[in-house]
This record gives structure tokens, sequence and C-alpha cells, in this order.
């Protein structure tokens, strides 16, 4: 009797335990997920929880995807949009099989957000909808999440229920310690950053009398409608409607590079070039200066109020390219943005493909050469009726304005990094420049070809030497003759290294003998 007795004793112990266990299995805890999300509105605890079960390895490949794409429609909730797009990618990679998941993904997959440029800033858009306010919302976490950089334009929009609105008489807008009272009732959207308007049509949010930008930190962001013509600084629950609150976040602005470029159909690229970056001399900065090809023209530069920036240019001629030297119309102070443009003109960058007629191609490896990891934004825009062949990388987002293919790529270049961006595209009856666009400032004259003296398998090795004469680096020249489809070409490769920066350039060009 002892025996049975202690055998039936230690299964009934251990009945919590394996009840413990069944409770997290997959399946409970995408039940348990699914009722945090839909019923008791905890949408991170939802996230979570589909977490937890798309990193189990062992679980059921249903209640994965499953897990998955609810993660996906979680992150969007609270406006975390790029990681649902990766959550929705991987399901896409991940669960071939899963056709209606992924046709429901597809669907709610975000369009692709182009960077809008405004001046020489970036202008986020964060869009907030006001409800009814619920008891203790002051003390409530937002669930709202939103990041950006120092220096961004912040254009804040929202809406409400054609009820509330009809009711509401003004609305308060309030960032922390920058506040705002909007008396018109039909206002929907207000702009915090940038530089200070002259005509006073558009006040934004100061934080002084000369600065309207916010500085790296954390902020929650509170819009108020009231159903009274009130003025206050912040949002108080006197007549008010609805409310909408959000955390913002802002980091440091690190150094950025964008290229906004118009390409034309005889393969001409009109540019506008923005440089970002902090002070962090000890000294105030009065000039900057940068250099480039000789097929590259830059016809005038702005700062970040829009003024006009005097330049100068100068070929160098024994490096091979052109030097240009910019004053600024007023200091840059340590730990204050220098933030200007550049409108430019190029030649050369889109070719021919060979052996086939009508299709062109643009291929650029980029260095930025900053010593420092840059953030580095491109656009292009394709000429009207070009259809768009490949991209790299290859999923490149790409939108359709006014008949024209915009392409969008963005990257974070660690220090002695580099970008690749290339893409194909048929426009049928394009026929390209005869020759690149050159720099035509005063006194600058435009480069003349003359006969290639090289021979095949010629190879040049060149020694780089700095100001003081010491070598930190080496480039390497060679040709080849190939052929290009039907047609004889030279094939010129050259490779760059500079150990000190930890930068490597490879360059090849085909041209037809």
């Amino acid at each position: 009797m002892y025996y049975p007795l202690a055998v039936f004793t230690s299964v009934f112990a251990l009945l919590p335990i394996i009840g413990n266990l069944a409770a997290e299995t997959p399946a409970v805890l995408l039940e348990k997920a699914i009722h945090a999300e839909e019923s008791a509105g905890d949408v991170n605890e939802a996230i979570r929880l589909y977490q937890q079960i798309v990193n189990d390895a062992q679980a059921n490949r249903q209640y994965v995807a499953q897990a998955q794409y609810r993660l996906g429609l979680c992150l969007q909730k609270v406006n975390r949009l790029n990681e649902a797009q990766a959550a929705f990618d991987r399901l896409i990679s991940e669960f071939p099989e899963q056709k209606e998941l992924i046709a429901q993904a597809r669907k709610l997959m975000p369009a692709p957000a182009f960077p809008e440029i405004v001046g020489c800033r970036i202008r986020e858009t964060l869009s907030l909808r006001l409800e009814p306010p619920r008891p203790g919302w002051e003390k409530e976490t937002p669930t709202r999440e939103f990041t950006i950089s120092e220096y961004t334009i912040v254009n804040i929009k929202w809406d409400l229920d054609p009820a509330l609105a009809a009711k509401t008489q003004s609305f308060a807008l309030h960032v922390d310690d920058f506040g705002s009272y909007l008396p018109a009732a039909s206002a929907r959207s207000h702009e915090v950053g940038g530089p200070e308007s002259k005509s006073g049509a558009s006040p934004g949010l100061k934080a002084s009398s000369d600065s309207r930008d916010l500085t790296a930190g954390n902020y929650t962001i509170r819009i108020g409608a009231y159903d009274a013509k009130k003025k206050t600084f912040g949002v108080d629950g006197d007549h008010l409607i609805a409310v909408a609150t959000a955390k913002l976040t802002v980091k440091p602005l690190p150094r950025t590079q964008i290229n906004v470029s118009s390409i034309k159909p005889d393969g001409t690229i009109e540019s506008r070039f923005v440089g970002q970056q902090t002070n962090d001399d000890l000294r105030d900065v009065t000039s900057n200066s940068f250099v480039n090809d000789d097929t590259i023209n830059v016809t005038a530069m702005s700062d970040d109020d829009g003024r006009p920036l005097k330049f100068t240019t100068r070929h160098d001629r024994q490096r091979g390219f052109y030097r240009h030297e910019v004053t600024l119309n007023r200091p840059v102070p340590p730990g204050k943005p220098l933030l200007y443009a550049n409108e430019i003109t190029a030649g050369g960058g889109i070719r021919p493909v060979a052996g086939k007629p009508d299709e062109f191609q643009f291929h650029m490896k980029h260095w930025p050469a900053t010593g420092e990891p840059t953030r580095r934004i491109e656009i292009y825009r394709l000429p009207k009726g070009a259809e768009l062949l490949e991209t790299t990388p290859k999923d490149m987002a790409r939108r359709t304005v006014n008949e024209h293919i915009e392409l969008f790529v963005e990257k974070m270049i660690p220090a002695g990094g580099n970008i690749l961006t290339a893409f194909r595209y048929r426009l049928p009856g394009a026929v390209l420049a005869s020759r690149p666009v050159t720099a035509t400032q005063p006194g600058i004259e435009p480069m003349k070809l003359k006969p290639a003296t090289w021979s095949d398998g010629e190879v040049m090795r060149l020694r780089i030497r700095s100001e003081a004469g010491g070598e930190i680096g080496t480039v390497l020249y060679s040709s080849e003759a190939i052929k290009a489809g039907t047609k004889d070409a030279w094939r010129i490769e050259s490779t760059m290294v500079i150990a000190m920066v930890d930068m490597l350039q490879f360059t090849r060009v085909d041209a037809e003998r």
C-alpha cells in the first residue's frame, strides 16, 4: 500500500509544475498576447509576448507566423514603423507558405517613407489622433513614440472625431518647455524647429527669442482640444474635450550627407547636396572647403536661412580636382550646427548599357571621407517615362510622383566605409549628352581629352604623401583591352588605400577604344 501511495503523491506534487509549463506553450502565449492586444488594450505587453513566441526556435511554425504577423500590427500601432516593416519582411521571407498572412501583411506594410528635405534640414511629420480624456490621463505613460535628430523641422499633425471637432474652439500644443496656443479651431498642424520665419506667419515653438530647435533629450508632446477659447501654457483639464500624448526622443545630430538628384533624359544630373555637421572644434567656424572632380559643376551655395554663400573654385591640376572654398555668412560657434546646401550639375554618371539599346545605368560607390560615422541619404528621380529594371540594393525604396519614378536609400556609414548605389532603367529614344558637364567658373578651362597613351596590361603605382612629406597611402592604376559587347574597349581600374583613415576606394571605367 505504501508504494502506490508514494507514486500517487509524487504525481500530484508535479501537477502544478506541469500546469505552469503548459501555460507557457506557444499556443497559450499566442492566446494571452491576442487578449492583451485586443481585449486589455495593452499593446506593449502583446509585443513582449509575440516576441517571445517568434524567438522560440522550437515553436510550431503556424504559431510563429501568426505571432510574426501580429507583432508587425502592434509595432505599427505604437508607431515603431521601421520595426513593423522588419517584422513583415521576416514573415514574407521565412514563411512563404503563409500566403493569406503575407497578402494581409503586404496591404499593411507602410509606403516608403521618403524624407522631406526643406532648405538645409529634414522635415519629419508626426501624426497623432486626439481622443476624449480618460481619468488620470495626465499621469499615463504615452504609448506613441517618435525619434528624430537635432535640427530637424518637426511638423506635428493631428485629427479628431468630427463630432468633437465641431465643438472645438481652440487647441493647445505643449512639448515640455516649448508651448503654443492655437486660437484657430481649424488648425490641424504646427511646426517645431527650423530657421526663424522672417514674416512671422509661422510662429513655431520658441525656446528663446532666437531659437526654435529641440536639443538632444526626451520630451513629451501634449495636444489638447477645448470647447472654449482659452489661452494656456501647457495642456490642462479645464474645458478639455480631447487630448493626445506622445514621447519624443531627440538624438544628437549625426554627420549627415543628403543628395537629391534629378536625372534628365540626356543623362545630365541636377542635384542638391545638403551637408549637416556639428562644429566640434573649440573655435568658431567661419569657412568651409570641399573638392570634386571635373564632371561636377557647383552652380550655387546657400546657408540654413536660404541666403547665398560666397565661394571660390580653384583647379588643382597636379591632383586633378577642383577645390571650393566657402565663406560662411556668420560664424558657427562650437557645438552648433553647420548646415549648407550646394546646387550641382553633373555629367557622365549615366551610361548606356552595352548591347542593349534604350537601356541606361548609374553606378556609384561613395566614401564620405569624413573620418567619422556618417548618415548618407540619397534620392534619385528618373526621367519621365523611364522603366526601372533593377536596383542595388535590391530593396531600394521607390515611388511614383507626377509620372517620375523616385528611388531612396539611407545608410549609416561607419568611418572608412562606403555606400554602393546602382540602378538600370529603360528610356526609349533617349540620347545621352555627347560629353560630361564641366565646371564653368571664371578662369577654369574644361578638361580636354587626348589619345590614350597606355598599353594593354600596364600597371602604375603611385605613393600618396601628406603635406608633411610622410607616405600615407597608395594608388594603383591598371589598363586592360576588353570586348564590351561587339566593341573594343579599355577597362581602367584604380584602387586607392589610405591606411591612416581606414579608407579603400575602387573605381572601374570601361571606355570605347
